[in-house]
């Protein structure tokens, strides 16, 4: 968890005591630390039941700076550890069925003890991603990305789904093309986020 520093004020002639050069010297630290990053990916594929609001369970971690995610318990989620603002930008490629179908995607805000809303409220935010097909099976993928609301330390962000008919969540780049544009290979599914900057 990284903690947002306090940065020091000196005043004309002032002799700074021992703790206000701590002070600013962990406002130095934190600014030259690594970025609060992390990419997250699936190694298998995830099925989708009809009609169902679906958070995708990630469970590889390429990266993750501040410990935001866990492949074993609750797999979906990105939990804040650092209170501020977040890029995030999440693909989910599914099956095509080759039925009319719409497909959805959006990112869903769950607040935790610390948000002043409140713990347990959701909210989507930022326009969702959608589209409907119906032409032979096939891979499709939506993108998403956003700046998040202020995420308060224990507030956590999930990636959700919904097709009108049964899909997968695609877990990896196919080695072959199917019926897209130049029979070139479809993609996978992953999310990153990253730190933008510090909330009220």
């Amino acid at each position: 968890m990284a903690t947002l520093p306090t940065v020091p004020s000196f005043t004309a002639n002032s002799v700074p005591s021992v703790a206000t050069l701590n002070q600013l010297s962990g406002s130095v630290s934190f600014v030259s630390k690594i970025p609060i990053v992390v990419s997250l990916k699936r190694s298998s594929d995830q099925s989708i039941s009809a009609n169902t609001n679906t958070a995708v369970q990630w469970n590889v971690s390429e990266t993750d700076s501040d410990g935001m995610h866990s492949n074993v318990t609750n797999p979906s989620r990105l939990t804040c550890h650092t209170q501020g603002y977040y890029r995030i930008h999440a693909v989910t490629a599914m099956t095509n069925i080759g039925v009319v179908a719409e497909y959805q995607a959006w990112f869903q805000q769950t607040t935790g003890s610390n948000n002043p809303l409140g713990s347990g409220i959701t909210q989507m935010f930022a326009a969702d991603a959608s589209v409907s097909n119906a032409n032979s099976a096939d891979q499709m993928a939506l993108s998403i990305r956003s700046l998040t609301p202020c995420l308060y330390i224990n507030d956590y962000v999930e990636v959700f789904v919904n097709c009108g008919n049964a899909v997968s969540v695609i877990h990896n780049w196919r080695s072959s093309g199917n019926n897209d544009i130049a029979g070139n290979a479809d993609g996978s599914s992953c999310v990153y986020a990253y730190y933008c900057f510090e909330g009220p």
